[in-house]
């Protein structure tokens, strides 16, 4: 072999692994052990012929790198799994296992490289419970009637996949302080939270992706305190709220959030993105709170309330279709340094744009003050626009429906008590611009 061709070899060795996927380290078993609880008598060694009765029996005569096989029945009992292996139901509707101890979990991992599969976890204080491990597989189960389904302690690369998450009193999925967790394909539907996140690492990312997240009391998504998540292609619907997220530098992308009680998507925190994401039938579509928070390319449409209401500051809100809402539009409550630009805001039941002040019981009023709204179709809504008490708006060459004079008058208030003011677009366009945008088909 030639120099140059053994480089190439040695190089390829050393960033092929980074494209496999990551596994258990023994990807072939060395062992599989047996468990059946209808081999009440025994004898009992593990094999099939003498399968172990119980479950921790059968972890605690393994290896590392065995298979664990448990045959349908329902097994009650708290297991702790503290080497890696793989644990495996035959069938995840009618292997059952139940804590013995109920205000315990069900399962608690407290080692790397473990595989759980074709569970039914139910009736325990938690169905999994994760704390400092790494490289933890959870796929294929169904976890119900817990107080929490699944949580997850200072734990990364846990891969939560295929599993029907449910019922559960406080929490479908927990996690603290987690890093470089996956939570990928699972039906979460019927807790208290669907999923809660909390302190995730900001030098690592935590994705949420391609989930159905439906008919949870509180929250679909919360990722309170925490940076650098993604939450991509899921179904998010009938919550209390859809997505509430606060933190830095979080991504939500391309997800569908609708008929959630108060708000699709309630945003705090600092420089996050909002993109492609169909907002519908909600209370509020996007509620902004917190700054430099950019949404673009969303469709709002039929929300009952407001498409896309903030009180936050420097934020940047460009090429979202806001249309046939119950309410207002965009509404700006109290918001500062706004940039609001080529969005088609149309069709909506209130004004198009309404920028009002938040004035709370006890507290000092946050009057709107210096926010630049240009380039925008806002035509065939109940009525265009109107301010009260925001101040030094700028307004420019906005399209306002065909004809329309220069400069373009914005009626407002100046005072809670009937102070009339008006704005100019001085330069309103003539034409409708032709903005792309508006959400994922």
């Amino acid at each position: 072999m030639t120099k140059n061709g053994s480089a190439v070899l040695i190089v390829f060795l050393f960033i092929f692994p980074i494209l496999i996927p990551i596994q258990l380290t023994t990807a072939e078993s060395m062992n599989t052990i047996y468990v059946d609880d209808d081999n009440i008598w025994g004898p009992w060694d593990g094999t099939m012929q003498h399968p172990f009765r119980y479950i921790q029996d059968g972890i605690d005569s393994a290896t590392v790198g065995d298979t664990v096989f448990v045959f349908e029945g329902t097994y009650t009992e708290n297991v702790m799994i503290n080497k890696s292996i793989i644990l495996r139901g035959e069938d995840k509707n009618i292997t059952v296992l139940n804590p013995l101890d109920t205000d315990c979990e069900a399962i608690a991992i407290e080692t790397n490289e473990v595989n759980i599969k074709n569970f039914r976890l139910s009736e325990g204080q938690v169905g999994i419970n994760i704390v400092n491990s790494s490289n933890i597989f959870i796929t294929k189960n169904i976890i119900e009637y817990n107080v929490r389904g699944i949580t997850i302690y200072s734990s990364d690369s846990v891969y939560i996949e295929c599993n029907v998450i449910k019922d559960n009193e406080a929490f479908g999925i927990y996690s603290y302080l987690p890093s470089s967790n996956i939570i990928f394909n699972n039906l979460i539907e019927n807790n208290s939270h669907g999923i809660y996140s909390l302190f995730s690492h900001s030098l690592s990312t935590n994705y949420i992706r391609e989930n159905i997240i439906k008919n949870n009391e509180d929250d679909g998504i919360d990722i309170s305190r925490s940076s650098n998540n993604i939450i991509e292609n899921c179904t998010i619907t009938h919550n209390e709220i859809g997505i509430q997220v606060d933190g830095g530098n979080n991504n939500i992308i391309n997800n569908h959030i609708s008929y959630n009680e108060l708000y699709g998507i309630d945003v705090g925190g600092y420089c996050s993105t909002f993109v492609s994401n169909i907002c519908s039938y909600n209370s509020i579509g996007i509620f902004l709170s917190g700054w430099k928070q950019t949404v673009r390319e969303n469709r709002i449409t039929f929300n009952k309330k407001v498409g896309l209401k903030s009180s936050g500051h420097h934020d940047k809100i460009s090429n979202n279709l806001i249309r046939f809402n119950y309410g207002d539009g965009l509404s700006l409550s109290g918001a500062h340094f706004e940039k609001v630009f080529s969005n088609s805001i149309t069709d909506n039941d209130g004004y198009g744009i309404f920028l009002t002040y938040t004035w709370p019981p006890k507290g000092i009023p946050s009057l709107g003050l210096r926010n630049k709204i240009r380039c925008n179709n806002i035509v065939d809504n109940n009525e265009s626009a109107y301010f009260i008490l925001n101040y030094l708006t700028r307004w420019n060459g906005n399209y306002w429906g065909e004809e329309v004079k220069k400069p373009y008058v914005i009626h407002g208030d100046l005072s809670r008590e009937n102070f009339p003011w008006i704005n100019y677009d001085w330069h309103p366009a003539q034409e409708p611009y032709d903005i792309g945008g508006g959400g994922y088909e």
